[in-house]
């Protein structure tokens, strides 16, 4: 057993269909929607301002990104709105290539 599984409360967890964990703040977010919106407003499900004293990338859209949850096939989509791209585990959602200049950190 990680040690982020360990943040986990197995009570929310059997209710939401996942959990997204910052690794920075240890702060764990169950899923019980099948469409979550991440950004920088706060109309979002989730708003990325919210983690701002953890360094969070600068490059947030207002709607930045949608993770969809097919109840179906039991997998996620993640749907990039952002001109800017979306990273997850060092991946890099959107179009385009990144540039020299560019950092995977951002």
């Amino acid at each position: 057993m990680n040690s982020l599984s360990l943040l986990i409360d197995l009570s929310q967890f059997r209710l939401s269909h996942a959990a997204l964990i910052h690794t920075r703040s240890k702060h764990v977010i169950y899923l019980r929607k099948q469409v979550i919106w991440f950004g920088s407003s706060i109309s979002n499900e989730i708003c990325l301002k919210t983690f701002n004293d953890y360094q969070t990338c600068q490059y947030v859209s207002e709607r930045h990104a949608c993770l969809y949850y097919d109840r179906k096939r039991n997998l996620f989509e993640l749907l990039n709105y952002s001109e800017y791209g979306t990273i997850v585990n060092g991946l890099r959602y959107g179009l385009g290539n990144l540039s020299d200049t560019e950092s995977d950190d951002d």
